[in-house]
């Protein structure tokens, strides 16, 4: 997997929640979205972690160039969960994407059902 973050942090914290897995492994990380093209090609990670808001090239836009360039599955992460209209999970699903909001009230191994509210 290759984690994309500006925060130096939150890419420290996504590779370690990674990593603890058996399943995924960590081969890099990014600090934006023209790091990430980068590191796609060079890399070729089977799944990339993004974040939606970045400097430079923003989550979205980024997302933009990896699936009509080298498409692969890719989880948008965000810490905004507001309800704003200019908010990264409006802007998601204005793009066609699919908010599932994960707070850390709930455990991690229960899923919600798609017809769950």
């Amino acid at each position: 997997m290759l984690v994309v973050d500006d925060s130096a942090f939150m890419r420290k914290v996504v590779t370690e929640i990674i990593d603890g897995s058996e399943a995924f492994r960590v081969i890099g990380t990014a600090r934006n979205g023209h790091d990430a093209l980068r590191q796609i090609h060079a890399l070729d990670p089977e799944i990339v972690t993004l974040d939606v808001e970045m400097p430079e090239l923003d989550g979205l836009q980024t997302l933009g160039y990896i699936m009509s360039e080298t498409p692969r599955p890719v989880v948008m992460l965000s810490g905004d969960g507001s309800r704003r209209p200019d908010a990264p999970r409006a802007r998601a699903g204005r793009a066609g994407l699919r908010a599932q909001a994960i707070r850390p009230d709930q455990p991690r191994h229960r899923e919600r059902r798609r017809d769950a509210p």
